[in-house]
């Protein structure tokens, strides 16, 4: 950045992208989580552990559907 530039905003106005950049961002971070880790075998054998990733898969949909009802 050159002198006088702001950096990046993240508070206050709003960018009209980051709506957008987020439920992107939400949408890969839950896809990931479920491929990766919510249907692993070792987690999957395991009721508990089952449970437990169901709970934080249905809260990163929940997330990301959240984000996409919010105000821009």
């Amino acid at each position: 950045m050159g002198d006088g530039e702001d950096g990046p905003r993240t508070r206050g106005e709003t960018f009209p992208g980051y709506q957008h950049e987020a439920g992107d961002r939400a949408f890969v971070v839950s896809q990931h989580f479920n491929d990766f880790v919510q249907e692993h075998p070792f987690i999957q054998e395991r009721p508990d552990l089952t449970a437990l990733a169901d709970q934080i898969g249905d809260a990163l949909g929940e997330l990301y559907q959240a984000i996409w009802r919010a105000e821009e």
